[in-house]
């Protein structure tokens, strides 16, 4: 008898240990410090791009103003920036976690060209790779499930706007400067031990240096602007635990 009650009394102090110190992840694998994951997401958000949409809507008003009879179909703007982002992240002890990524932003829009006699298209395309690193907190809710949010610096490591005539004209411009942070907050939530599913809602201040031509110019040489891609957005991202 009194070997189970001193039985029933140890269980009971070392579970209130288990609560006390371990919380969620002391039973739970899963939910634990020490793990290193890599994440492949894709991202998409509204982006600013306000100087690049002044610049090209002041292009529309010349092209026209030298051409009478041509008709432009679309806007030859688009505010969606999106694409696909590749991240290393370390959960570390104390509900303190660290990620590198690498991503590629993407954003672009066409519109039609209408001469007396002939027709063409003219589109371009932002592209812009990123290095950012964030740091922040965890903390499981559940089992299962991880909350998180996190903010730091990114580098951009080259940007480029290239520009295409659909009869063979083709212009870019690109720089290799510029930079902003991230500020984001999500969740994993567990599917396996390996793998999560993770939301998470972003906000990114990002801008290039001043755009140069790479090669030469058509249409006309835009004025000396940078790209704004900063803006909210969505982030969805397998994650794979391999620690």
């Amino acid at each position: 008898m009194r070997l189970s009650l001193f039985c029933l009394a140890l269980l009971s102090v070392a579970s209130g240990r288990l609560v006390q110190t371990g919380r969620v992840y002391a039973d739970e694998p899963w939910a634990r410090p020490n793990r290193l994951a890599f994440s492949l997401g894709f991202n998409a958000s509204a982006g600013d791009l306000g100087a690049f949409h002044d610049a090209v809507e002041q292009y529309r008003k010349e092209i026209g103003a030298r051409n009478p009879q041509l008709q432009i179909g679309g806007s030859l703007k688009s505010d969606w920036v999106f694409g696909p982002e590749l991240c290393g992240r370390y959960y570390f002890p104390y509900y303190f976690w660290a990620e590198l990524g690498f991503g590629y932003l993407y954003n672009g829009a066409s519109a039609d060209l209408e001469f007396t006699y002939q027709a063409a298209v003219l589109s371009y395309g932002n592209h812009l790779f990123e290095m950012p690193l964030l740091v922040g907190g965890y903390y499981p809710i559940d089992a299962g499930i991880y909350l998180f949010a996190g903010v730091g610096p990114t580098l951009v490591i080259y940007s480029l706007s290239r520009w295409v005539y659909s009869r063979g004209r083709v212009a870019s411009y690109s720089t290799t400067l510029g930079g902003g942070f991230h500020l984001q907050a999500g969740a994993d939530i567990r599917l396996t031990d390996a793998v999560s599913l993770s939301p998470a809602f972003r906000f990114r201040y990002m801008k290039t240096a001043e755009l140069h031509p790479s090669d030469p110019p058509y249409p006309p040489l835009l004025p000396a602007i940078d790209l704004d891609m900063s803006g909210i957005g969505v982030t969805i991202s397998a994650r794979w635990f391999v620690l």
